[in-house]
C-alpha cells in the first residue's frame, strides 16, 4: 500500500490528468487520515500539505490499529514533523 500511494498512484494521476507533479498534497479520513499524516511525515519533501479529517489518534498506542499501521508503514522511526502554513 505504501509504494502504491507514494509512487504508483501519483504517476497514474499525472499521466492521465492535467495535474502538477510538484505541488502534491494528501488527505485522509479516520485511519486514512493517519495514513496521510504518516506518509507526509515520512516524506516531507514530497508534499506541499497534508490534511486529516478525524484521524485515528495516537494509533501506535491503540491495540486495534497498531498491527495494521506497522504492516502498512513499518516502524515509526524516521518520522518528521512539519508545518503546512
Amino acid at each position: 500500500m505504501y509504494s502504491y500511494v507514494r509512487e504508483e498512484l501519483p504517476n497514474l494521476v499525472t499521466t492521465y490528468f492535467h495535474i502538477s507533479a510538484t505541488n502534491k498534497s494528501l488527505m485522509g479520513h479516520s485511519m486514512g487520515g493517519n495514513g496521510a499524516l504518516t506518509m507526509a511525515a515520512r516524506n516531507p519533501d514530497d508534499y506541499k500539505c497534508v490534511s486529516a479529517f478525524a484521524p485515528m489518534g495516537h494509533p501506535m498506542e491503540s491495540g486495534i490499529a497498531k498491527d495494521a499501521i506497522q504492516a502498512y508503514f513499518g516502524s515509526s522511526e524516521g518520522y518528521k514533523v512539519f508545518d503546512c502554513s
